[in-house]
Protein backbone atom coordinates (compact mmCIF):
# COMPACT_ATOMS: atom_id res chain seq x y z
CA UNK A 1 0.00 0.00 0.00
CA UNK A 2 1.07 3.55 -0.64
CA UNK A 3 1.96 5.66 2.38
CA UNK A 4 -0.11 8.79 2.74
CA UNK A 5 0.90 9.38 6.37
CA UNK A 6 4.26 9.16 8.12
CA UNK A 7 4.06 9.05 11.94
CA UNK A 8 7.30 9.88 13.74
CA UNK A 9 8.43 9.18 17.26
CA UNK A 10 9.99 12.28 18.82
CA UNK A 11 12.89 11.41 21.16
CA UNK A 12 15.77 9.95 19.17
CA UNK A 13 13.88 10.09 15.86
CA UNK A 14 13.28 13.73 14.98
CA UNK A 15 14.85 15.43 18.01
CA UNK A 16 17.96 14.88 20.09
CA UNK A 17 16.52 15.27 23.59
CA UNK A 18 18.80 13.06 25.68
CA UNK A 19 20.69 15.84 27.48
CA UNK A 20 17.60 17.77 28.55
CA UNK A 21 15.81 14.63 29.76
CA UNK A 22 18.89 13.58 31.73
CA UNK A 23 19.19 17.06 33.25
CA UNK A 24 15.51 16.99 34.25
CA UNK A 25 15.81 13.58 35.87
CA UNK A 26 18.95 14.57 37.77
CA UNK A 27 17.30 17.76 38.98
CA UNK A 28 14.37 15.77 40.35
CA UNK A 29 16.68 13.11 41.87
CA UNK A 30 18.85 15.72 43.60
CA UNK A 31 15.80 17.49 44.96
CA UNK A 32 14.70 14.23 46.61
CA UNK A 33 18.20 13.34 47.92
CA UNK A 34 18.67 10.49 45.43
CA UNK A 35 21.84 9.73 43.45
CA UNK A 36 22.11 11.18 39.96
CA UNK A 37 22.07 9.06 36.81
CA UNK A 38 24.38 9.04 33.80
CA UNK A 39 23.57 10.06 30.26
CA UNK A 40 24.24 6.55 28.94
CA UNK A 41 21.94 5.00 31.54
CA UNK A 42 19.12 7.29 30.44
CA UNK A 43 19.83 6.40 26.81
CA UNK A 44 19.17 2.73 27.57
CA UNK A 45 15.57 3.25 28.74
CA UNK A 46 14.45 6.50 27.14
CA UNK A 47 11.23 6.19 25.17
CA UNK A 48 9.28 4.14 27.69
CA UNK A 49 7.27 7.08 29.05
CA UNK A 50 7.94 9.58 31.81
CA UNK A 51 6.92 7.36 34.73
CA UNK A 52 9.00 4.44 33.52
CA UNK A 53 11.96 6.73 33.02
CA UNK A 54 11.57 7.98 36.60
CA UNK A 55 11.25 4.44 37.97
CA UNK A 56 14.39 3.34 36.12
CA UNK A 57 16.23 6.41 37.43
CA UNK A 58 15.40 5.82 41.10
CA UNK A 59 17.41 3.30 43.14
CA UNK A 60 15.80 -0.08 43.63
CA UNK A 61 13.50 -0.08 46.62
CA UNK A 62 12.51 3.59 46.36
CA UNK A 63 9.02 4.11 47.80
CA UNK A 64 6.05 4.90 45.61
CA UNK A 65 5.51 8.27 47.27
CA UNK A 66 9.10 9.30 46.51
CA UNK A 67 8.81 8.09 42.94
CA UNK A 68 5.63 10.14 42.52
CA UNK A 69 7.42 13.22 43.90
CA UNK A 70 10.37 12.69 41.52
CA UNK A 71 7.86 12.38 38.68
CA UNK A 72 6.17 15.67 39.62
CA UNK A 73 9.50 17.46 40.09
CA UNK A 74 10.73 16.22 36.71
CA UNK A 75 7.61 17.46 34.93
CA UNK A 76 7.85 20.85 36.60
CA UNK A 77 11.49 21.26 35.62
CA UNK A 78 11.20 19.80 32.13
CA UNK A 79 8.25 22.02 31.23
CA UNK A 80 10.61 25.00 31.66
CA UNK A 81 13.79 23.43 30.23
CA UNK A 82 12.68 20.96 27.56
CA UNK A 83 14.56 22.81 24.81
CA UNK A 84 17.75 23.96 26.54
CA UNK A 85 19.99 21.51 24.65
CA UNK A 86 17.47 19.88 22.35
CA UNK A 87 17.78 20.17 18.58
CA UNK A 88 16.47 18.46 15.44
CA UNK A 89 18.60 15.79 13.85
CA UNK A 90 20.35 17.05 10.74
CA UNK A 91 18.18 16.60 7.68
CA UNK A 92 14.88 16.06 9.50
CA UNK A 93 13.25 19.42 8.60
CA UNK A 94 14.18 18.92 4.94
CA UNK A 95 12.79 15.38 4.94
CA UNK A 96 9.51 16.57 6.45
CA UNK A 97 9.20 19.28 3.80
CA UNK A 98 9.94 16.75 1.06
CA UNK A 99 7.31 14.31 2.27
CA UNK A 100 4.70 17.03 2.50
CA UNK A 101 5.62 18.23 -1.00
CA UNK A 102 4.88 14.68 -2.14
CA UNK A 103 1.41 14.80 -0.61
CA UNK A 104 2.31 12.68 2.42
CA UNK A 105 0.95 13.86 5.77
CA UNK A 106 3.24 13.91 8.81
CA UNK A 107 2.52 13.45 12.50
CA UNK A 108 4.20 12.82 15.86
CA UNK A 109 3.29 10.15 18.42
CA UNK A 110 5.47 10.14 21.52
CA UNK A 111 5.58 8.91 25.10
CA UNK A 112 6.89 12.34 26.02
CA UNK A 113 4.43 14.49 27.93
CA UNK A 114 1.91 16.04 25.56
CA UNK A 115 2.78 19.52 26.84
CA UNK A 116 6.38 19.02 25.71
CA UNK A 117 5.38 17.45 22.39
CA UNK A 118 3.25 20.47 21.48
CA UNK A 119 5.89 22.99 22.59
CA UNK A 120 8.75 21.29 20.76
CA UNK A 121 6.70 20.82 17.60
CA UNK A 122 5.88 24.52 17.56
CA UNK A 123 9.45 25.55 18.34
CA UNK A 124 11.35 23.36 15.89
CA UNK A 125 8.85 22.18 13.28
CA UNK A 126 6.28 24.91 12.83
CA UNK A 127 3.96 24.02 9.98
CA UNK A 128 5.68 20.68 9.30
CA UNK A 129 3.30 18.35 11.15
CA UNK A 130 -0.41 17.78 10.65
CA UNK A 131 -0.93 16.30 14.13
CA UNK A 132 0.96 15.46 17.30
CA UNK A 133 0.04 13.42 20.38
CA UNK A 134 2.06 12.87 23.55
CA UNK A 135 1.48 11.06 26.82
CA UNK A 136 -1.82 12.06 28.44
CA UNK A 137 -3.87 10.85 31.38
CA UNK A 138 -6.50 8.22 30.65
CA UNK A 139 -4.86 7.33 27.32
CA UNK A 140 -2.65 4.27 27.17
CA UNK A 141 0.89 5.15 26.19
CA UNK A 142 3.03 3.30 23.68
CA UNK A 143 3.45 0.43 22.98
CA UNK A 144 -0.36 0.41 23.17
CA UNK A 145 -1.68 1.67 19.82
CA UNK A 146 -4.13 4.18 21.32
CA UNK A 147 -2.16 7.35 20.53
CA UNK A 148 -1.41 6.08 17.03
CA UNK A 149 -5.11 5.42 16.44
CA UNK A 150 -5.86 8.91 17.73
CA UNK A 151 -3.67 10.41 15.00
CA UNK A 152 -5.13 8.11 12.34
CA UNK A 153 -8.62 9.23 13.33
CA UNK A 154 -7.68 12.91 13.38
CA UNK A 155 -6.23 12.74 9.87
CA UNK A 156 -8.73 10.21 8.52
CA UNK A 157 -6.03 7.87 7.21
CA UNK A 158 -6.37 4.05 7.22
CA UNK A 159 -3.58 2.29 9.09
CA UNK A 160 -2.67 0.43 5.89
CA UNK A 161 -1.62 3.76 4.37
CA UNK A 162 0.50 4.86 7.33
CA UNK A 163 4.06 4.04 8.39
CA UNK A 164 5.57 4.50 11.84
CA UNK A 165 9.16 5.71 12.24
CA UNK A 166 11.01 5.28 15.52
CA UNK A 167 14.31 4.41 17.15
CA UNK A 168 13.45 1.95 19.93
CA UNK A 169 11.93 -1.40 20.79
CA UNK A 170 8.88 0.49 22.06
CA UNK A 171 8.33 1.93 18.60
CA UNK A 172 8.65 -1.48 16.95
CA UNK A 173 6.09 -2.94 19.32
CA UNK A 174 3.80 0.05 18.87
CA UNK A 175 3.77 -0.43 15.11
CA UNK A 176 3.08 -4.15 15.51
CA UNK A 177 0.22 -3.49 17.91
CA UNK A 178 -1.24 -0.91 15.53
CA UNK A 179 -0.91 -3.22 12.52
CA UNK A 180 1.36 -0.77 10.67
CA UNK A 181 4.64 -0.89 8.83
CA UNK A 182 7.63 0.40 10.79
CA UNK A 183 10.93 1.98 9.84
CA UNK A 184 13.54 1.71 12.61
CA UNK A 185 16.31 4.33 12.68
CA UNK A 186 19.84 3.81 13.98
CA UNK A 187 20.86 7.45 14.37
CA UNK A 188 18.83 7.75 17.60
CA UNK A 189 19.24 5.99 20.96
CA UNK A 190 19.45 2.32 19.87
CA UNK A 191 21.98 0.68 17.57
CA UNK A 192 21.31 -1.53 14.55
CA UNK A 193 22.19 -4.80 16.28
CA UNK A 194 19.74 -4.12 19.10
CA UNK A 195 16.95 -3.15 16.70
CA UNK A 196 17.48 -6.28 14.62
CA UNK A 197 17.30 -8.40 17.79
CA UNK A 198 13.94 -6.73 18.49
CA UNK A 199 12.64 -7.77 15.09
CA UNK A 200 13.21 -4.66 12.98
CA UNK A 201 12.69 -5.51 9.29
CA UNK A 202 13.25 -2.09 7.72
CA UNK A 203 16.15 -0.05 9.07
CA UNK A 204 17.33 3.43 8.06
CA UNK A 205 20.72 4.88 8.89
CA UNK A 206 19.76 8.52 8.28
CA UNK A 207 16.73 10.79 7.87
CA UNK A 208 17.39 10.88 4.13
CA UNK A 209 17.19 7.08 4.00
CA UNK A 210 13.83 7.23 5.80
CA UNK A 211 12.56 9.53 3.06
CA UNK A 212 13.92 7.31 0.30
CA UNK A 213 12.31 4.20 1.80
CA UNK A 214 8.91 5.91 1.97
CA UNK A 215 9.08 7.36 -1.53
CA UNK A 216 10.49 4.15 -3.00
CA UNK A 217 7.58 2.22 -1.51
CA UNK A 218 5.13 4.63 -3.12
CA UNK A 219 6.93 4.44 -6.44
CA UNK A 220 6.84 0.64 -6.38
CA UNK A 221 3.08 0.79 -5.78
CA UNK A 222 2.53 2.98 -8.84
CA UNK A 223 0.90 1.09 -11.74
CA UNK A 224 3.49 0.12 -14.40
CA UNK A 225 1.77 2.18 -17.07
CA UNK A 226 1.96 5.30 -14.90
CA UNK A 227 5.64 4.66 -14.12
CA UNK A 228 6.40 4.57 -17.84
CA UNK A 229 4.36 7.71 -18.34
CA UNK A 230 6.36 9.55 -15.69
CA UNK A 231 9.63 8.21 -17.01
CA UNK A 232 8.84 9.47 -20.49
CA UNK A 233 8.02 12.90 -19.08
CA UNK A 234 11.37 13.04 -17.30
CA UNK A 235 13.14 11.73 -20.40
CA UNK A 236 11.39 14.17 -22.69
CA UNK A 237 12.02 17.20 -20.51
CA UNK A 238 15.70 16.53 -19.98
CA UNK A 239 16.31 15.35 -23.53
CA UNK A 240 14.66 18.57 -24.70
CA UNK A 241 16.84 20.57 -22.33
CA UNK A 242 20.01 18.92 -23.61
CA UNK A 243 19.12 19.32 -27.26
CA UNK A 244 18.14 22.97 -26.82
CA UNK A 245 21.32 23.70 -24.89
CA UNK A 246 23.49 22.11 -27.55
CA UNK A 247 21.61 23.88 -30.31
CA UNK A 248 22.00 27.22 -28.54
CA UNK A 249 25.75 26.67 -28.16
CA UNK A 250 25.98 25.56 -31.79
CA UNK A 251 24.29 28.70 -33.00
CA UNK A 252 26.49 30.99 -30.89
CA UNK A 253 29.74 29.28 -31.87
CA UNK A 254 28.64 29.11 -35.50
CA UNK A 255 27.99 32.85 -35.65
CA UNK A 256 31.22 33.59 -33.82
CA UNK A 257 33.11 31.51 -36.38
CA UNK A 258 31.60 33.63 -39.15
CA UNK A 259 32.41 36.89 -37.37
CA UNK A 260 35.95 35.96 -36.43
CA UNK A 261 36.84 34.53 -39.81
CA UNK A 262 38.24 31.37 -38.26
CA UNK A 263 36.99 28.01 -39.40
CA UNK A 264 36.13 25.41 -36.76
CA UNK A 265 39.14 23.33 -37.81
CA UNK A 266 41.53 26.19 -37.12
CA UNK A 267 40.04 26.73 -33.69
CA UNK A 268 40.19 23.00 -32.96
CA UNK A 269 43.90 23.04 -33.83
CA UNK A 270 44.49 25.67 -31.15
CA UNK A 271 41.99 24.22 -28.66
CA UNK A 272 41.59 20.51 -29.54
CA UNK A 273 39.32 19.78 -26.56
CA UNK A 274 36.68 22.13 -27.95
CA UNK A 275 35.94 19.50 -30.59
CA UNK A 276 34.36 17.38 -27.86
CA UNK A 277 33.17 20.11 -25.48
CA UNK A 278 29.55 20.19 -26.65
CA UNK A 279 29.31 16.40 -26.62
CA UNK A 280 30.84 16.16 -23.17
CA UNK A 281 28.62 18.91 -21.79
CA UNK A 282 25.55 17.28 -23.30
CA UNK A 283 26.42 13.90 -21.76
CA UNK A 284 26.92 15.46 -18.32
CA UNK A 285 23.64 17.34 -18.53
CA UNK A 286 21.76 14.29 -19.72
CA UNK A 287 23.31 12.20 -16.93
CA UNK A 288 21.90 14.72 -14.48
CA UNK A 289 18.44 14.13 -15.93
CA UNK A 290 18.83 10.36 -15.64
CA UNK A 291 19.98 10.78 -12.04
CA UNK A 292 16.73 12.57 -11.21
CA UNK A 293 14.81 9.73 -12.82
CA UNK A 294 16.69 7.02 -10.96
CA UNK A 295 16.45 8.44 -7.46
CA UNK A 296 12.69 9.03 -7.90
CA UNK A 297 12.45 11.77 -5.34
CA UNK A 298 10.57 15.04 -5.24
CA UNK A 299 11.89 18.20 -6.82
CA UNK A 300 12.31 19.56 -3.32
CA UNK A 301 15.16 17.13 -2.72
CA UNK A 302 16.68 18.12 -6.05
CA UNK A 303 16.33 21.83 -5.56
CA UNK A 304 17.06 21.92 -1.77
CA UNK A 305 15.86 25.49 -1.25
CA UNK A 306 14.70 28.33 -3.42
CA UNK A 307 13.82 28.13 -7.14
CA UNK A 308 14.04 24.70 -8.75
CA UNK A 309 17.43 24.16 -10.36
CA UNK A 310 15.67 22.57 -13.27
CA UNK A 311 13.85 25.80 -14.00
CA UNK A 312 17.10 27.73 -13.69
CA UNK A 313 18.65 25.31 -16.16
CA UNK A 314 15.88 25.87 -18.69
CA UNK A 315 16.05 29.64 -18.22
CA UNK A 316 19.80 29.40 -18.79
CA UNK A 317 19.19 27.53 -22.03
CA UNK A 318 16.95 30.29 -23.31
CA UNK A 319 19.40 32.98 -22.19
CA UNK A 320 22.07 31.28 -24.30
CA UNK A 321 19.72 31.07 -27.26
CA UNK A 322 18.71 34.71 -26.96
CA UNK A 323 22.38 35.64 -26.59
CA UNK A 324 22.99 33.84 -29.87
CA UNK A 325 20.29 35.94 -31.48
CA UNK A 326 21.83 39.14 -30.07
CA UNK A 327 25.31 38.17 -31.25
CA UNK A 328 23.97 37.26 -34.66
CA UNK A 329 21.85 40.40 -35.09
CA UNK A 330 24.14 43.06 -33.60
CA UNK A 331 27.71 41.91 -34.14
CA UNK A 332 26.82 40.21 -37.41
CA UNK A 333 25.86 43.51 -38.99
CA UNK A 334 29.02 45.18 -37.74
CA UNK A 335 31.24 42.54 -39.30
CA UNK A 336 29.26 42.18 -42.48
CA UNK A 337 27.59 38.86 -41.73
CA UNK A 338 24.10 38.91 -43.19
CA UNK A 339 21.16 38.08 -40.96
CA UNK A 340 19.12 36.00 -43.36
CA UNK A 341 15.59 34.84 -42.75
CA UNK A 342 16.60 31.19 -42.43
CA UNK A 343 19.13 31.89 -39.72
CA UNK A 344 16.81 34.21 -37.83
CA UNK A 345 13.94 31.74 -37.93
CA UNK A 346 16.30 28.97 -36.82
CA UNK A 347 17.21 30.91 -33.68
CA UNK A 348 13.65 31.97 -32.95
CA UNK A 349 12.34 28.43 -33.37
CA UNK A 350 14.94 27.04 -30.98
CA UNK A 351 14.28 29.76 -28.41
CA UNK A 352 10.55 29.14 -28.74
CA UNK A 353 11.03 25.40 -28.26
CA UNK A 354 12.97 26.08 -25.08
CA UNK A 355 10.24 28.37 -23.77
CA UNK A 356 7.62 25.70 -24.49
CA UNK A 357 9.64 23.09 -22.58
CA UNK A 358 9.98 25.53 -19.69
CA UNK A 359 6.26 26.36 -19.65
CA UNK A 360 5.11 22.75 -19.89
CA UNK A 361 7.51 21.58 -17.18
CA UNK A 362 6.48 24.41 -14.88
CA UNK A 363 2.78 23.67 -15.31
CA UNK A 364 3.31 19.95 -14.82
CA UNK A 365 5.49 20.17 -11.73
CA UNK A 366 3.53 23.04 -10.21
CA UNK A 367 0.37 20.95 -10.37
CA UNK A 368 1.81 17.54 -9.53
CA UNK A 369 4.62 18.63 -7.18
CA UNK A 370 6.35 15.30 -7.58
CA UNK A 371 6.89 12.25 -9.75
CA UNK A 372 6.20 8.59 -9.02
CA UNK A 373 4.24 9.50 -5.87
CA UNK A 374 0.49 9.05 -5.31
CA UNK A 375 -0.29 9.04 -9.01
Amino acid sequence: MKYTLAIFDMDGTILYTLQDITDGLNYALRKNDLPEITLEKVRSFIGNGIMQEVIHSCPEGTGEDVIRQVYDDFNGYYAEHCSDNTHPYEGIPEVLRDLRECGIKTAVVSNKGDYAVQELMDQYFEGLFDAGVGEMEHVRRKPAPDTVYEVLNQLNVPKENAVYIGDSEVDLETARNAGMDCIAVTYGYRDREFLEEQGAQIIAESPEEVENIILRNNRDQTPPGMRWYNFLIWFGLYAGAVLNMLEGLRMITGRMYQISGYSPEKIYQVFPLLRYANIFFGICLFALGLFCVNVRISLRRFEKKGPAKYYILLIGINVIQIAGLVVYALLGKKYGVAVNNAGLSDILMQAGAGLIVLAVSYIYFNNRKHLFINE
